[in-house]
């Protein structure tokens, strides 16, 4: 008489179940956590690009804007024709400056300052027809100011200014009466694209000296 197979039909036990679930459970946690983590480095990544780019975009911004600042010379329009030295820099703070430009045939006066987490730029040209004699800047007229946000939206960014002066000093406000000493500065800008996120701002530095200050 040939043997017969005999076959277990008892199924699965609650050993086994419980096995293979904790088995799925460990699993799905890593894929879980490796997808986070993936997701998170490439956040991170992409913050700190961000960062990066605005950061350069920005310094090349300014210091190419302050490389015009420009001692002008002027003439008085009214009685005996005088020469007038105007300085280069109107106003030097530590996150605003105003100066003359040579940027244009006729001076223009160009504000860079740090306000609101954002960096601004505002262009002002000349009164018309003043062939600059005394290098006004009343006109009302809207169509020769023009202002412009630098820095991207989302991005918070600043910019930290220092004067170098002909003593070979340096000083975050220069005063009306040292204006004229003014030979360099000292730009510091940071950017954020991570906005309050745990990434530090990328900062840079440079020091610029004007062509003509």
């Amino acid at each position: 008489m040939r043997g017969r197979t005999v076959r277990d039909d008892r199924g699965t036990t609650l050993a086994e179940l419980a096995i293979a679930m904790l088995v799925f459970g460990l699993f799905a946690t890593f894929l879980a956590t490796t997808v986070v983590q993936t997701t998170r480095l490439t956040r991170t990544s992409a913050a700190r690009e961000t960062s990066a780019q605005q950061a350069s975009a920005l310094m090349a911004q300014v210091t190419k804007d302050l490389r015009t600042a420009w001692r002008v010379n002027t003439t008085t329009s009214a009685g005996p024709p005088a020469l007038v030295e105007q300085l280069a820099f109107l106003t030097a703070t530590p996150t605003d400056v105003t100066f003359y430009s040579s940027v244009d045939p006729e001076p223009v006066r160009e504000r860079l300052h740090s306000t609101g987490g954002a960096l601004h730029r505002v262009v002002t040209l000349p009164d018309t027809g003043s062939a600059y004699p005394d290098l006004r800047y009343t006109s009302v007229d809207p169509t020769r100011t023009t202002s412009r946000r630098l820095s991207t939206v989302g991005t918070t960014a600043s910019l930290s200014l220092r004067y170098l002066l002909r003593s070979g000093t340096a000083t975050t406000t220069v005063p009306d009466a040292s204006r004229a000493d003014v030979v360099g500065v000292e730009v510091t800008v940071t950017a954020d694209g991570d906005g309050a996120g745990p990434l530090r701002p990328v900062v840079l530095q440079s020091t610029v000296r004007p062509y003509n200050a």
